[in-house]
Order: C-alpha cells, then structure tokens, then sequence
C-alpha cells in the first residue's frame, strides 16, 4: 500500500513535523523536506525556526541551490520568535557572506549581538561568531568597527587565528594605516604565527 503523506501530514501534530524534516534535513532529502515545509505553511503550521536554519545550512552547501536558500532566509527574518544557536547564527553568516549578501549578515549579527546583551540571555559571541564578523567589516572596509571587534575578541579571552590577523593586515592596508600592519604582523608574530606575500 502506498504511504499517502498528505494524509499523515494533515494528522501529525507540531513535533512530529519538525522531527520529520529535521531527518529529511540530515538524511539529504532536501526536496522531500522543502515539501514537508510547503505542506506545513498550508496548513499554517508554525515550525522551530532551528528547522528552518538546519535546512538553510544544508541548501547552503550547494550553490545552485542558492535562491531556495534566500527564500527561506527571508521568511525566518520576519519571525518574532526567532531562535538560533550560535553555531547556526554563524553557519548562516558564513553563508550569506560568501553569497555576498552582507545586508542579511548585518541583520542576523544586529540580532545576535542584542540576543547576547540581554540579561536573561546565555548567548555569547564565539571565537567563529568573531571571525565572521571581522570578516565581514572588513569586507565592508570599515575599520573602526573590525578593530573593535578584534578588541572585543581578545577581551573575551579568545587567541586571534592567522585569518583574522590576515584579515585586519588587509583593512589597515586598504586605509593606508601601514604602521598599524607593522603593529598586527609584531602581534601575531609573538604568537607564533609567521608572514609571507603570498599568505594574506
């Protein structure tokens, strides 16, 4: 007998739904759990916005997938309860970062950066919640604010990796601010790491 999943789905409750496509999610079934998805909305259904992130990271890994993956985006920007792990927050920055998306990157960093000033909160950036948004700054060329977060990094007790030493070499030098490259590559050498032309 053939599994008639309209019919499931129109019985199943909240839970299962996110159980269901969080497993299409990890199993690779993107297009059954994108219809899993479309069914729920029909239904108006509201699901965990971290089965939305799940399957943003999983599309996200594939290029061509790209215009499913900025749909949902969009969708989980408009959500009240919106609900991400560091881990995911991050994921998703990287993402958007490389799809040159940075007005959805300064968005979620916005949301992030006021979920973490929240008393009631537990959220605080990580060191990749770091990298990514120097990373970012950088890409916007603005310097005051990745040298603050550079700063605010080492205050929360975080070593800078090569990258981001790299990456604040490369935004001084855009600014022309050639004494403060001397003074980031003297850091980072101190802490072990070694430059050459052809590194950052």
């Amino acid at each position: 007998m053939p599994f008639d999943l309209d019919k499931f789905t129109g019985l199943a409750s909240r839970s299962v739904y996110e159980a269901m496509l969080r497993g299409h999610t990890k199993g690779g079934s993107l297009k059954l759990a994108l219809k899993l998805l479309s069914m729920a909305k029909e239904s108006n259904r509201v699901l965990d916005t971290g089965v939305y992130a799940k399957l943003i990271l999983e599309l996200g890994k594939d290029p061509d997938k790209s215009t499913l993956m900025l749909v949902l985006l969009e969708e989980l920007a408009v959500r009240d309860d919106l609900n991400l792990t560091p881990q995911d927050c991050t994921a998703i920055m990287k993402i958007c970062i490389r799809l040159g998306r940075f007005e959805i990157v300064e968005g979620l960093y916005d949301w992030f950066r006021k979920s973490g000033g929240n008393p009631t909160s537990n959220r605080l950036l990580d060191l990749p919640a770091y990298r990514v948004v120097i990373k970012f700054f950088v890409a916007l060329n603005d310097l005051s604010r990745a040298v603050r977060y550079f700063s605010k990094l080492k205050e929360a007790g975080f070593s800078p990796t090569f990258d981001i030493y790299c990456s604040l070499i490369k935004v001084y030098m855009a600014s022309g601010r050639l004494a403060k490259c001397k003074d980031i590559c003297k850091e980072a050498e101190m802490a072990g790491f070694r430059f050459d032309e052809q590194q950052c």
